[in-house]
């Protein structure tokens, strides 16, 4: 999820659309916070990295460096 505001808790944050009690579930087994909008979360190196590691898990592989 993307958080325009570090300054704030992340129970208070937003990626300006979404905030983030409407995005996070409890109990799940990944979440990322990365300082990105809405928009701009999809760029983020690290929400990519997070992305393609979970992808890689899902398939039983370990990710390439």
């Amino acid at each position: 999820m993307g958080q325009v505001n570090q300054r704030k808790p992340v129970s208070e944050g937003t990626d300006t659309l979404v905030p983030y009690w409407s995005s996070h579930l409890d109990g799940a087994a990944s979440e990322k916070i990365v300082d990105a909008s809405h928009t701009g979360v999809t760029h983020h190196p690290d929400a990519i990295a997070e992305v393609r590691h979970l992808l890689y898990l899902h398939i039983g592989r370990k990710p390439k460096p």
